[in-house]
C-alpha cells in the first residue's frame, strides 16, 4: 500500500523501501507517475511501483506556504485565484438565472469555447447561448451540479444535456470514468435510453 503525503511535508528526505523489488532510497530519487486532479503518483526508479501518493496543495496551502514556493509556483497560485474568484462571479447559482424557454421539449448541448484569453463551458439551444461560465477542467462534477439545476429550471421540457465533442478535453480530462459519470448523471435526470449519446 502507497504512503500518502501532503505536498508540503518532507516526503522527498524520507526513506522508502519498494516490497515488490527491495530498492531502498530516499523520496527524491523516486519517479513521478500519473497524474491526478489531487494527487500525484511517484514510484520506485527499479521497478516503477508506486510507493507514494503526494496531494496536492489546495490554494490555502498554497499561500501559507508561500515563503516556500519560486516565481512560477506564486504566478500558478495567483493565477489559479483568479480563475476562483470569476468562477465565484459567474458560475449557475440556480435556476433563477436562466431564461425561460417556450419550446415544449428541447434538449441542451454541453459544449466548450476558447479564445485564446479564457475557457468557458457554453449551454446551447441549438446556436442560442442559455448560459455560459468558467470552464472547470475535469468538470464532471460540476456537469452534474449544472444539468440539476438545468433539470430543476425545465422540468419535463428538458429531455437531455448533451456534451459536444468539442467539450470532452475539459468535461472529462484524464479521469477514466468520468464519461461514464456524464452518462450517469444524464441518465439519472432524464431517462432510461439516451437516444442522442
Amino acid at each position: 500500500m502507497a504512503e500518502i503525503a501532503n505536498y508540503f511535508d518532507d516526503w522527498k528526505a524520507g526513506h522508502y523501501n519498494c516490497a515488490n523489488c527491495g530498492w531502498v532510497g530516499l523520496g527524491s530519487a523516486l519517479e513521478a507517475g500519473e497524474l491526478f486532479a489531487d494527487l500525484t503518483e511517484f514510484g520506485c526508479p527499479a521497478c516503477r511501483a508506486t510507493l507514494l501518493l503526494v496531494q496536492h496543495p489546495t490554494l490555502e496551502e498554497w499561500r501559507a506556504n508561500w515563503g516556500k514556493l519560486n516565481d512560477a509556483q506564486r504566478r500558478h497560485v495567483e493565477a489559479a485565484e483568479r480563475f476562483h474568484s470569476q468562477f465565484q462571479q459567474e458560475k449557475l447559482r440556480g435556476p433563477e438565472d436562466l431564461p425561460d424557454i417556450s419550446n415544449p421539449t428541447f434538449f441542451l448541448n454541453w459544449d466548450f469555447s476558447d479564445d485564446g484569453v479564457s475557457s468557458r463551458t457554453v449551454i446551447r439551444l441549438g446556436d442560442q447561448v442559455v448560459f455560459s461560465e468558467p470552464a472547470v477542467f475535469e468538470g464532471y462534477e460540476r456537469f452534474a451540479e449544472v444539468a440539476t439545476i438545468l433539470k430543476a429550471k425545465y422540468g419535463s421540457q428538458l429531455t437531455d444535456v448533451i456534451p459536444t465533442e468539442s467539450s470532452h478535453l475539459y468535461l472529462y480530462g484524464d479521469k477514466l470514468s468520468a464519461p461514464k459519470l456524464v452518462k450517469d448523471t444524464r441518465h439519472q435526470l432524464f431517462h432510461d435510453d439516451l437516444t442522442h449519446a
